[in-house]
């Protein structure tokens, strides 16, 4: 790969050192390169590679410089660094002292939840980074805060404590130790850059500007950066008077002259050229496509990879643009990405420690040991897996539904109850459930592990001893790894319980994003705003510029608020920031994106967001721009004139087939182009000249090989031989012949359901335990009443047989009085079925070929009755209970129907308008699969593809469709 020619920033960073080492009067003496983020120390880095050879040079953030400082007296004092999470487990521990000590309950009740302890972290920390001291918090008077600085003050003279019992060092102790090393005249380096600015802790501010004070320095400023005031103790602050080096790009170019006068008072209207694009997109989500087509059209245009940058505000739609780059095989480092919990690793983690805080349900066991990358095999043996599709029936079939050992033994017990006359069907269902308890069982045997309370550091050493045995090797699972091991050392810190920490896994999870890629790979670089400081790109891709994106607004923390900070700031003599005066880190953003390009910039905003439809707010930046481009302060009517249309809500794909993103795209957008060639083409495919036969014979009433329609000749469909089926398959038929084409020919079953809970009081569950109970109740010999309680309290037994959730005493005897009064309103009124339900069997319709077996209905003389849940309304039998009318019409001798619900309401059925009912039901349905070769649908269904087949069926006339006309 050939050396790519050094930048602007390059050069300037190249003379900055030079010149500081002047001052110096060595030409090797050590030089420190400030820069706001590691990311942008990386990028300078690379930057000052191409300019020349330097050695001795290290780019460094403003905390890593205080810790390099400080590095030798922290090693003496063996002093180390707060690992990760140390301080909310403090405060959590801390929390629980002061509600023990019954020290302002309110309040402590409110902060110990676990969505406060972030926030309360947070302005511990802020507070500590200010030199803040609990007995200054004591002192201080603010009137409505009393009670929380009190709990503040409590909490920083804890953390305090326990810092110095886990020997930590704190900001404080930092920033004496650097400037103790400031005062004896030791310092790594002689000479400073600096490139850059943020905001910076007080006592940060403090040690470098003292440094600058005692050693040369010089400030590298991109322009525009040097339109902007210095952040009020910020990284520029720490400057003395010294003239910057102000990188330039090459004049002529609109870009350039924009970097220039950003931010300034505009002077006069700029010359339009290709190097600065304002868009505006549909939405949100079709952005992201037309960035994908700039990045492309770069990478064709003979633009390095690693001079491309998108640039996302925030990570809101990362996962979208992730997709397009990898369908298009772009390589791309990702410095900005998803949650970390978003990831396969992470999810496989929280799964297994929700498992062991108590939510070991059926669900979610099922979800756990369905993830691709569970390594039951190496873990266990690799014969562990086999039959492992069988896993979902079983665990909806055992019966239980919580509680690990309650659902093992379930399992058990269904494997040892199947029966042993058909080997081919019960052992892969014993051997499956055999595997199933030995994974069960392995599992719950490590989650045991994680019961006991133990420092996070110890928690974590569980967690990737987990990790290692149970999961695949991932880069996502090395990330992981590496949150977890950046909670320090197991006997470092306070314990906390497995609960706590989760709570605090999750929020890391939560707070951490999935990164992919390093800045040294070639590729297109996709990062934040800021993180473009210190780098040179070609292309600048910007997306989501609107208002509350970028910028975004500022927000108050709930812990401190701005009234709070102003009260601190006038009594502590503190300069703690409001939320307001955050906004100036916007500009410094907006800054960073334009100082980065150096030929062609690409700023978006889209109309709408997607999801809400909401219109939206270009961002008060590219009226910023636009003010420079006009020399006038612009207005967004004038922004609307220089945006570039891109992308379009009526046509997802691109006009030029080549800007597709996108093999369908392509596609499509070729055959809308060129339509005869791109058909010519199309036809000359195997694959889409099937496809383009079965469009053109899609609704054809002639059978041919194209038409994709089902013969039952060649299909085979149950019940057309004459073979006997249940009146609930042939009532399916007659109701939606297409739902039996899915789950009676081609046997597409819906996966069984899985519970993690269940409400015995559910009406559904009385009703349909009373019902079961009461059949088997009707049919046993001896007096109804007795029957009736033995088969209810036999039900409810086995139902409770592998509960965990067991029935209190009192729910019980609820349920008990609700089945006593149901059934004794039955006797007094007399509505209970008489006779007795024998099995008939027998021909529905003369001429047709469907016969039914079954046990339905009790039939005393000409009258059968059915006992329902829910008695049908008028001449509604056919819908509501064809089984019933089915019954009756294939005995002969039965001239009236009855139906009684287990309310006691009952009705009497018109039998002759029922069956004829049913008779033409049934015909029409017939005559749709046996000569129209088709299978209509009569309702809605899961499956169901397309209303175009439903050929009237629901009107009761099946006819031919018309062909569809040619277009």
């Amino acid at each position: 790969m050939s050396i790519q020619p050094p930048t602007p920033l390059g050069c300037a960073l190249a003379n900055a050192v030079r010149g500081v080492r002047d001052e110096v009067g060595r030409s090797d003496a050590p030089v420190v390169v400030i820069t706001p983020y590691e990311a942008n120390a990386t990028l300078a880095r690379q930057q000052l590679a191409l300019a020349g050879s330097f050695i001795r040079v290290d780019f460094l953030t403003p905390e890593r410089m205080l810790q390099a400082l400080a590095r030798r007296c922290l090693l003496e004092q063996k002093l180390r660094r707060p690992p990760s999470g140390w301080l909310t487990a403090t405060i959590i521990t801390l929390l629980h002292e002061l509600a023990r000590a019954g020290q302002l309950q309110a309040q402590i009740k409110t902060l110990s939840q676990p969505g406060w302890l972030p926030s309360l972290a947070r302005a511990v920390e802020t507070l500590e980074l200010a030199g803040v001291e609990a007995d200054q918090l004591r002192r201080t008077e603010a009137p409505g805060y009393a009670d929380r600085l009190a709990v503040l003050a409590e909490l920083l003279r804890g953390v305090e404590h326990q810092r110095a019992v886990d020997r930590l060092y704190s900001s404080t102790d930092l920033t004496n130790i650097a400037m103790e090393e400031l005062e004896h005249g030791r310092s790594p380096w002689s000479a400073a850059v600096i490139l850059g600015d943020r905001l910076l802790a007080p006592q940060t501010y403090d040690v470098i500007r003292a440094w600058n004070r005692d050693h040369p320095h010089v400030e590298v400023c991109p322009e525009p950066w040097h339109n902007l005031e210095p952040a009020p103790s910020g990284l520029r602050s720490t400057v003395h008077a010294s003239e910057p080096v102000v990188v330039q790009l090459a004049r002529g170019t609109l870009l350039a002259e924009l970097a220039q006068g950003l931010f300034s008072a505009p002077t006069r209207a700029l010359e339009h050229d290709n190097s600065v694009t304002l868009a505006r997109t549909p939405d949100d989500v079709r952005e992201l496509a037309e960035v994908t087509r700039v990045v492309l059209d770069a990478i064709r245009g003979g633009v390095p990879l690693d001079r491309i940058a998108v640039v996302l505000p925030d990570a809101e739609h990362v996962v979208v643009l992730r997709e397009h780059f990898e369908r298009l095989e772009v390589p791309a480092t990702w410095l900005i990405g998803p949650p970390l919990s978003t990831t396969p690793a992470a999810r496989f983690l929280l799964s297994c420690l929700e498992l062991a805080d108590g939510g070991d349900t059926v669900p979610a066991w099922y979800d756990l040991l369905r993830l691709p990358g569970l390594r039951l095999g190496p873990a266990l043996s690799p014969t562990v897996t086999t039959g492992r599709g069988r896993w979902r029936r079983i665990l909806a079939r055992c019966g239980a539904v919580c509680d690990t050992q309650t659902i093992i033994g379930a399992v058990q017990t269904w494997a040892a109850e199947l029966p042993d006359d058909d080997t081919h069907e019960s052992d892969p269902d014993r051997d499956a459930a055999t595997n199933l308890v030995r994974a069960l069982q392995a599992l719950h045997a490590t989650f045991l592990l994680f019961s006991k309370a133990a420092p996070l550091g110890a928690h974590a050493r569980r967690w990737i001893e987990l990790l290692r045995r149970w999961w695949t090797p991932s880069p996502d699972l090395a990330q992981l790894t590496g949150l977890l091991r950046g909670w320090g050392p197991p006997g470092v810190g306070c314990s906390v319980s497995p609960p706590e920490a989760l709570a605090q896994l999750r929020h890391d999870l939560q707070t951490s994003a999935a990164l992919k890629g390093r800045l040294a790979d070639p590729a297109v670089r996709v990062m934040t705003p800021m993180n473009l400081l210190g780098g040179a790109f070609e292309v600048v891709v910007v997306s989501g510029m609107t208002e509350g994106r970028f910028p975004r607004r500022p927000g108050e923390d709930p812990i401190l608020p701005d009234e709070l900070l102003e009260q601190l700031n006038a009594s502590l003599r503190i300069d703690l920031l409001p939320s307001h005066k955050l906004r100036d880190y916007e500009i410094r953003r907006f800054g960073a994106v334009v100082g980065a390009c150096t030929k062609q910039l690409w700023l978006s905003s889209p109309a709408t967001d997607l999801l809400d439809a909401r219109p939206l707010l270009s961002s008060v930046f590219l009226l910023e721009t636009a003010s420079t481009l006009l020399g006038r302060r612009a207005t967004y009517a004038d922004l609307r004139g220089l945006q570039l249309r891109s992308g379009s809500r009526a046509e997802s794909w691109s006009p030029n087939p080549e800007h597709a993103i996108s093999s369908l795209e392509h596609q499509i957008a070729s055959t809308v182009a060129t339509p005869r060639s791109s058909l010519a083409r199309l036809a000359s495919q195997d694959s889409t000249r099937r496809l383009l036969g079965l469009q053109r014979a899609l609704d054809s009433d002639i059978a041919t090989s194209w038409t994709g329609k089902l013969s039952p000749g060649l299909l085979p469909t149950p019940g057309l031989d004459g073979s006997p089926l249940d009146p609930r398959k042939i009532a399916k038929l007659i109701a939606n012949p297409g739902a039996f084409l899915v789950e009676e020919v081609l046997e597409i079953r819906r996966p069984a359901t899985l519970r993690g809970h269940f409400d015995p009081l559910r009406p559904a569950f009385r009703d349909q335990l009373f019902l079961s109970a009461l059949e088997d109740a009707l049919d046993a010999p001896g007096p109804t009443h007795a029957a009736f309680e033995a088969a209810w309290e036999s039900a409810i037994e086995r139902w409770r047989r592998h509960r965990g959730d067991i029935i209190s005493d009192e729910t019980l005897a609820l349920l008990r009085g609700l089945r006593q009064q149901r059934f004794s309103k039955l006797e007094r009124l007399g509505v209970l079925p008489n006779g007795a339900r024998e099995v008939v069997r027998g021909p529905v319709v003369e001429g047709l070929p469907w016969q039914i077996e079954a046990r339905v209905g009790w039939r005393q003389g000409p009258l059968l009755t059915g006992l329902l849940l829910q008695k049908p309304a008028k001449k509604q039998f056919a819908s509501s209970a064809p089984e019933l009318v089915l019954a009756a019409m294939v005995q002969p001798g039965v001239s009236n129907i009855y139906a009684v619900d287990i309310d006691a309401n009952w009705i009497e059925g018109d039998l002759p308008f029922e069956s004829s009912t049913l008779a033409r039901r049934l015909t029409l349905a017939t005559r749709c699969i046996t000569q129209l070769n088709c299978w209509p649908w009569g309702h809605e269904h899961a499956l169901r593809l397309s209303s175009e087949h439903d050929l009237g069926y629901r009107s009761g006339e099946c006819e031919a469709p018309p062909p569809r006309k040619p277009t």
